[in-house]
């Protein structure tokens, strides 16, 4: 078992003229669209002001093999309200894009199926169609 810890250093001082103005502008923004209920509004605004107006764009190019997955009602912790959706989304996305493992890697020598043991891994439980 691996076990990964990220930390931040403490702040040495309170936030900056720009930070406060960040916040108003972008991050109130988009929590007022997202209260109202238009959450594809408030992503794109939180978006913009992090990434800048072509953020798209640069999404579009910097990942190029990426694919929607659309699981109606799910909120950020879709892998608790639906795993089943969930892993199944995965488990196509990895079959569709496999990553190559280098020879010898753990997967390989378990049942040559690095997709579904990845997402064992990652404490996702998948299970095989009849």
């Amino acid at each position: 078992m691996h076990t990964l810890t990220l930390m931040e250093a403490a702040r040495p001082a309170g936030p900056t003229d720009a930070e406060r103005q960040f916040g108003t502008d972008v991050v109130l923004a988009a929590l007022q669209r997202y209260r109202a209920g238009d959450k594809a509004a408030a992503v794109d605004i939180f978006f913009r002001g992090v990434f800048g107006p072509g953020y798209r764009t640069a999404l579009d190019h910097g990942l190029p093999d990426a694919e929607p997955l659309d699981l109606p009602g799910l909120t950020h912790l879709l892998h608790v309200q639906d795993p089943t959706a969930v892993t199944d989304g995965l488990t196509g996305f990895f079959a569709r894009h496999p990553i190559p493992e280098p020879p010898g890697a753990l997967s390989s020598r378990l049942n040559g199926n690095c997709g579904r043991t990845r997402l064992r891994a990652l404490g996702y439980h998948t299970y095989h169609h009849a």
